[in-house]
């Protein structure tokens, strides 16, 4: 899976921007992208390989989480997608 970009995040920081990141769950695999700083239009282009069980409608979901890194705190989500698997078995 790669995860590309997002763009228009919610302001998340004192000074109106972000620090945003992803993390992507599938099958109790865990991914996170790195951490874009101080923005709301954040790209990535990273991929990831995923363990896909056959047959492919046995797979679970995977979710995608964007979250807000921060220094002093736990990261705050700013928001998510659930993929099922047959979403999954479209796009693979």
């Amino acid at each position: 899976v790669t995860v590309a970009a997002v763009e228009h995040l919610p302001k998340a920081d004192l000074f109106g921007l972000c620090d945003p990141f992803c993390s992507i769950s599938f099958q109790g695999q865990q991914y996170k992208t790195s951490v874009r700083n101080n923005t709301l239009d954040a790209l990535w282009d990273e991929a990831y390989m995923l363990d896909v069980p056959a047959p492919l409608a046995l797979a679970p979901e995977i979710s995608i989480e964007v979250l807000d890194w921060d220094l002093a705190s736990a990261a705050d989500s700013l928001g998510f997608a659930v993929l099922s698997a047959s979403a999954v078995a479209r796009i693979v």
